[in-house]
């Protein structure tokens, strides 16, 4: 959506790596109560260790992982709404609006927007 919208992609591939494990992860843990399931070892590249453990022991996440984990979805966070309003500020549909208009007043707070609740 990202690119159709607005030309940009979202991740780089790194970034897209590790989304993508998250997010495997994240579905291991909603969905099959943090133990693998024979799809996600199919697709996924996981140590010999670990796959004979994979049956008898769910995922576990601690404070560190939480922390790198969170850090890493707020900076994704920031970076979309950064190359977002770049991107619309570039769209002629904006550069045809007049100052002061209401959509060229939402495009420019949306970063302040995001620091202002930072602050809370």
């Amino acid at each position: 959506m990202f690119h159709d919208l607005l030309l940009l992609s979202p991740f780089n591939k790194a970034e897209e790596k590790a989304f993508n494990e998250i997010v495997s992860k994240r579905n291991l843990l909603v969905h099959h109560a943090g133990y693998y399931t024979l799809q996600h070892l199919k697709h996924n590249t996981i140590s010999q260790e670990l796959k004979q453990r994979a049956f008898k022991e769910a995922i576990k996440i601690d404070t560190k992982e939480y922390g790198e984990v969170s850090d890493f979805l707020f900076e994704m966070a920031m970076k979309f709404t950064r190359e977002s309003v770049t991107a619309v500020k570039k769209l002629s549909e904006f550069t045809s609006l007049v100052e002061g208009d209401v959509k060229v007043k939402a495009v420019e707070e949306l970063l302040q927007g995001i620091w202002d609740t930072l602050g809370e």
